[in-house]
C-alpha cells in the first residue's frame, strides 16, 4: 500500500453523508470515499485504512499487554456468515505483518472497556496492506507443570467434542467409550514441550494427553481423554494435575553488587544454583547481555570487548539476576584494599579465625598472606600464638598463662599490609 497519511478530516468531505465518519456504514459509501480521496490527493487509499481510523474501528491489545493496536473486527459480516462453520469465531482485519496464527490478543469492548482474549486460529486472506485472520474467544486458563517443575499456564480453547472446527483442519477421534477434550493452544516454547500422556485439569475434571497435532503452524491442538484423580499428586487449588510429585523450587546466588573492570581484565563469576535446596552440579546457565559490544561470556567468565557500560543478566530455569558492569581503561593508579574479619578480643586458652578479603579497584581478588602478631609496639609477644594459617584466613590462640593485654595481627600481601587490634582477656571478663 502507497498511503501518504493525513489527518482523518480530509477523509469527511468526500462521497455521500460522510461529513461524519460514524455514518460510513457501506461499502459503495466506502469505495465513493476512497476513490475521491486518491484522486485528490494523488495517493491510494484502502476502505480498510479509513474504517480502522475511523469510529467504526476496533482497539486489541498483545496479551496482558497496554500498547493498543488499530484494527476492524466483523467488517465483512456477509462473507463471515457464509464462510465461518464456528459461530464463537469472528474476523480480523489488521495491518500486514503485526499477528500472526497463534497470537493471542485481548479485544477491547468499545462501551464497557472490558477486555477479552481472543486466540488467532487461521489466517483467511493477505491483501496488499492487511491479513484477515478468524479469531476465537479463549474459554479457559490452561496450567500444567513443565519438564523442569515450573508451573506454566496459557489461554486456550477448550471443546468436548468428537469433531471439532474452529477454523483449524478437523480431527476425527475414535470413540473409547470415554469423554474427548480438545484443547486449542498458541504454539510457543512451553506449550511446545506438553507430551503424551499429560494430565491436565479443567473446571475440576482430570484429563489425558493421548494425542497431540501441529498440523497448523502457530497451534498446537492437544486432544485428551478423561482420567481420574490422583489426591497423592494432583493440586486442585492451583488447577494443576501431578503438581506436589513435579514441583520445584529454584534458587540462583550470585553477588549482584556492580562491577568495575579494566578493559584488559577478565572476571570469573562465581555462581551456585539450587534445585529444592540441592546444590546443582554443572548447572546450565543462560547469559543474556544488553550491548554485546562492550563485553562477552566465555564458560562463566567475564571477557571485556571495549570501554562502557552495560547490564548482563543471568538465568537459571525461572530464575534471573542482573548485573551492571563498567568497563574502563586502564587504571594506572591502582586502589587496593583489604579487610579483615574476625573477633576484637580472645580469652585466654581460646582460639578465634580470621579471614581477610582482598580487593583492587573495588573488585575482590586472591593473592597470597603473610600472617603474624606482635605487641602494640612491633615487638614479639607471648600473649597468643598462630596455630594454623592459609592463603587468607589464620587461626590464633591465646596464651594459657593468665596473661592479659593487646596484641596487634598483621596480614601483608607483596602490595598490601594492614593491621588489626586483637584484646587478650580472661576468661572471666
Amino acid at each position: 500500500m502507497n498511503l501518504n497519511w493525513l489527518d482523518i478530516n480530509y477523509y469527511k468531505k468526500y462521497g455521500k453523508q460522510t461529513d461524519d465518519l460514524k455514518k460510513i456504514n457501506h461499502l459503495k459509501e466506502l469505495s465513493e470515499l476512497s476513490e475521491a480521496y486518491s484522486k485528490e490527493y494523488n495517493s491510494r487509499i484502502l476502505n480498510y485504512d479509513i474504517l480502522k481510523n475511523s469510529d467504526r474501528g476496533n482497539t486489541i491489545y498483545n496479551y496482558k499487554e497496554t500498547l493498543p493496536i488499530r484494527c476492524v473486527i466483523d467488517y465483512n459480516k456477509q462473507w463471515s456468515k457464509n464462510n465461518i462453520d464456528n459461530p464463537l469465531a469472528r474476523e480480523l482485519w489488521i495491518d500486514h505483518n503485526v499477528l500472526k496464527v497463534g497470537s493471542v490478543i485481548d479485544y477491547e469492548h468499545k462501551k464497557s472497556k472490558e477486555k477479552t482474549t481472543y486466540l488467532l486460529t487461521k489466517q483467511v486472506e493477505n491483501e496488499n496492506g492487511y491479513d484477515v485472520f478468524l479469531m476465537q474467544r479463549t474459554n479457559h486458563i490452561l496450567k500444567w507443570m513443565d519438564s523442569d517443575g515450573i508451573p506454566q499456564q496459557c489461554p486456550c480453547i477448550v471443546q468436548n467434542q468428537t469433531l471439532y472446527t474452529t477454523g483449524i483442519t478437523p480431527v476425527k477421534y475414535e470413540d473409547e467409550g470415554n469423554a474427548k477434550e480438545s484443547i486449542i493452544l498458541p504454539s510457543n516454547k512451553h506449550t511446545l514441550k506438553v507430551k503424551r500422556d499429560k494430565r491436565l485439569i479443567i473446571n475440576e475434571n482430570f484429563w489425558r494427553v493421548t494425542n497431540i497435532n501441529k498440523d497448523t503452524d502457530g497451534i498446537v491442538n492437544l486432544i485428551c481423554t478423561e482420567d481420574k484423580y490422583n489426591s497423592a499428586t494432583d493440586n486442585l487449588d492451583e488447577g494443576i494435575a501431578d503438581y506436589h510429585n513435579n514441583i520445584h523450587t529454584y534458587k540462583l546466588e550470585i553477588n549482584t553488587t556492580p562491577i568495575t573492570l579494566n578493559v584488559n581484565e577478565t572476571l570469573q563469576l562465581d555462581i551456585k544454583a539450587y534445585d529444592n535446596n540441592v546444590i546443582v552440579e554443572n548447572p546450565q546457565i543462560n547469559y543474556s547481555i544488553l550491548n554485546a559490544n562492550i563485553l562477552q561470556i566465555e564458560n562463566n567468565t567475564i571477557k571485556p570487548l571495549k570501554i562502557g557500560v552495560t547490564k548482563l543478566n543471568i538465568q537459571f530455569k525461572n530464575i534471573t539476576k542482573e548485573i551492571e558492569i563498567n568497563i574502563v581503561d586502564v587504571i594506572n593508579s591502582n586502589n587496593y584494599d583489604m579487610l579483615i574479619d574476625g573477633s576484637n578480643y580472645i580469652k585466654w586458652g581460646r582460639q578465634a579465625e580470621y579471614n581477610i578479603t582482598l580487593k583492587l579497584n573495588n573488585v575482590i581478588y586472591n593473592d597470597v598472606c603473610d600472617f603474624y602478631l606482635t605487641d602494640i609496639n612491633s615487638n614479639s609477644t607471648t600473649l597468643a600464638t598462630i596455630i594454623s594459617k592459609e592463603n587468607n584466613k589464620c587461626v590464633i590462640e591465646a596464651n594459657t598463662n593468665k596473661k592479659s593485654g593487646v596484641i596487634l595481627l598483621h596480614c601483608k600481601t607483596d602490595k598490601i599490609h594492614e593491621i588489626k587490634e586483637i584484646e587478650i582477656k580472661s576468661l572471666w571478663v
